[in-house]
């Protein structure tokens, strides 16, 4: 199609201008001779106001216009292209361009409307999340964006309203309509369409649970429209329900907003809604940490070594021993690292986390992942993990120092960077740095440090690599751990993915949570995990298979579970409370693949989401719902029961 013709306001242009001012400094800083950009504006063609929301494609690279229509694409290799603009209620646009290298193409588009046939009808409506399992209050419907909604060959897909319009829909009666977005349970409907008029056809999703974390005695997941969920036990406000004089909830409970917050419903008399906008949760053993979408992090639960990193502020429904923030059975939001003293002291509003990317949960401390890189912790101290070159304890974060010599007393000089991924282990921790390699610090006298040691350290050393079996005094650089594309800590034990789909362990290896065969002794660096079959032959020697094609991996007390790309699941470890998911049977120290149990099928599939936790693990289906089995007493299964199950069983409420 051509371009169209319209007019260009003298405020699009210095939009326009912005847009090539901040493209021109994005390039240079690329430094990359063959790769250019596209930027520009779209607009209505027949009225001159910018569009949003339309989907501009060059190659393989896209984007959506903002609210002024502006859109930029970066690093587009040089040549020719055929770029297309696209947006329901408008006609499609192409047009052939060429990008030059370190030059940026401007490309003003015009979209015209659609004509609207008047033999055919329109459709349109909101989409919302649907109220399920919500135990007191109701929420204000939260419009869902990004839902794809079909009638017949149509398209429309929501926008942040969660409003969708399809045009030029044939008439008739008992149209199917139906609508997808991933995470949410598949809508089919039906709708009447008369020629020339709108049809108005307004419904809900399910929200699905996407993430799901294991704790001691309870378990905390998410759905994806950004509230959580919890079940197990309540000691200490664990299920951060706004309610501790209950003991334990066996099937989900959703987590109450904090008190601060505008709010809606009951919850001991107090006004409670829910708290919501959370993208990723994690259960520690004795408190549960969350972040929310705008970067800011989430606490509740016990606190008697700062924690919940609030400094023992006094907010919200929590209960308070000699003075100090014991525990808090809702959220409260992580102080920054800045020490400000709490409003009600002097008036002065309190500074609190913000930038954060990733948290992570152990017994009593927690860590925080920043989008510059650097690691940030808070709680209890005795044994280094807050990894600050000290031993006392933190209510608010402090910055983990950067890794010196680990045979030299000298002090670290700087701070810890370039990390991507964080855990948290009992009383250790584990940061993986954008170059592959993993550092500890913490605890480790079961060698969950890695670093051929068993001792302790308030500061970050470097796992090493298998090939350092044996290492004496001076004989020079150890060989590292290397290519690791995810970490995960378990209490006493830590376990490592490289990027061939192999996974690799080290420490507590008394139960066979290793994976190698064994199950005696510690593991000061880390071995290779076996295959399910290996085994040993009439001279006790192994015969060897290592497990491959793995995708993600977690850890627990003393079992350790990992995922294949065929999105199976396998565990190995401690199984006294049925926690392997293989029915009635000994400790495992190869992996072994988890049973079907109620799912009908011989193995558990279809997994997407793992977790470990203290004698039970759970998963998460593709289909949104969630598994779990092993310990049971405080109904952290979620399955209506206080039971143990040894293989899988479906958590209430989930489908």
């Amino acid at each position: 199609m051509k371009k169209q013709g319209f007019v260009l306001s003298l405020l699009a242009v210095l939009f326009l201008s912005a847009i090539l001012l901040f493209a021109g400094c994005s390039q240079g800083e690329e430094g990359v001779g063959d790769l250019g950009s596209v930027a520009g504006i779209v607009s209505d063609s027949s009225t001159g106001d910018p569009i949003e929301g339309v989907a501009v494609t060059v190659g393989d690279k896209s984007t959506n216009t903002d609210a002024q229509g502006r859109y930029l694409i970066l690093s587009v290799k040089q040549g020719n292209y055929t770029l297309t603009a696209t947006k329901e209620g408008y006609n499609n646009y192409s047009e052939d361009i060429t990008v030059q290298g370190e030059q940026t193409t401007v490309v003003l588009i015009g979209l015209t409307p659609s004509p609207i046939d008047p033999d055919n009808g329109t459709v349109t409506g909101i989409v919302t999340v649907a109220e399920s399992n919500v135990a007191v209050g109701t929420r204000t419907p939260q419009p869902i964006e990004g839902v794809e909604v079909t009638i017949g060959e149509l398209t429309a897909t929501t926008d942040e309203q969660g409003v969708y319009t399809i045009n030029n829909v044939p008439p008739g009666t008992g149209l199917a309509i139906t609508a997808s977005k991933e995470g949410y349970e598949d809508y089919e409907g039906t709708v009447d369409v008369v020629a020339g008029e709108t049809t108005q056809h307004n419904f809900s999703m399910k929200s699905l649970f996407i993430q799901v974390s294991s704790g001691q005695y309870h378990t905390v997941a998410m759905k994806s429209d950004g509230t959580v969920w919890t079940w197990g036990r309540n000691e200490y406000g664990l299920l951060g329900i706004g309610d501790d004089t209950v003991i334990s909830v066996n099937t989900p409970v959703q987590v109450v907003a904090p008190v601060n917050e505008d709010v809606v419903g009951q919850v001991n008399g107090e006004e409670a809604e829910y708290l919501t906008d959370i993208i990723a949760i994690d259960a520690g053993q004795y408190h549960t940490v969350a972040l929310k979408s705008d970067g800011t992090v989430w606490t509740w639960g016990r606190n008697e070594y700062g924690q919940l990193g609030n400094g023992g502020n006094n907010e919200g429904n929590i209960r308070l021993v000699n003075g100090i923030l014991y525990y808090s059975n809702r959220p409260v939001q992580v102080l920054a690292p800045v020490v400000v003293v709490p409003a009600e002291v002097n008036g002065e509003e309190p500074q609190y986390l913000e930038g954060i990317t990733a948290v992570a949960a152990g017994e009593y401390h927690t860590m925080a992942l920043m989008e510059d890189g650097t690691v940030w912790t808070w709680g209890r101290n005795n044994w280094g993990q807050l990894g600050n070159w000290d031993c006392g304890d933190e209510s608010i974060p402090v910055q983990v120092v950067a890794p010196t010599n680990m045979e030299l007393a000298i002090e670290p000089d700087g701070y810890l960077e370039g990390i991507t991924a964080i855990d948290a282990g009992s009383s250790h921790c584990m940061a993986l740095m954008e170059d592959g390699t993993v550092w500890t610090w913490g605890r480790g006298s079961d060698g969950q440090l890695g670093n051929n040691s068993t001792g302790s350290w308030s500061k970050p050393v470097q796992v090493w690599g298998q090939g350092n079996i044996v290492r004496e005094p001076n004989r020079g650089e150890p060989v590292y751990l290397e290519n690791i594309t995810a970490i995960a800590a378990g209490y006493w034990h830590s376990v490592a993915l490289m990027d061939d789909g192999t996974v690799w362990t080290w420490g507590n290896g008394y139960y066979g949570q290793m994976g190698d065969g064994s199950d005696s002794g510690i593991r000061e660096i880390p071995v290779q995990v076996w295959a399910p079959g290996s085994a040993t032959d009439e001279q006790s020697r192994p015969v060897i298979n290592y497990l491959t094609g793995i995708t993600a991996i977690t850890a627990g007390d003393l079992h350790t579970m990992a995922l294949n790309e065929d999105s199976n699941v396998f565990t190995w470890g401690y199984n006294d409370r049925g926690q392997l998911g293989i029915g009635e049977a000994p400790d495992q120290s190869i992996p072994v693949q988890v049973w079907g149990g109620d799912t009908g099928d011989a193995f558990l599939g279809g997994v997407t989401v793992i977790t470990a936790g203290f004698e039970y693990t759970a998963a998460i289906k593709a289909d949104g719902s969630v598994w779990a089995w092993g310990r049971n007493d405080y109904g952290q299964l979620g399955d209506g029961t206080e039971d143990d199950k040894d293989t899988p069983v479906q958590v209430v409420g989930t489908p």
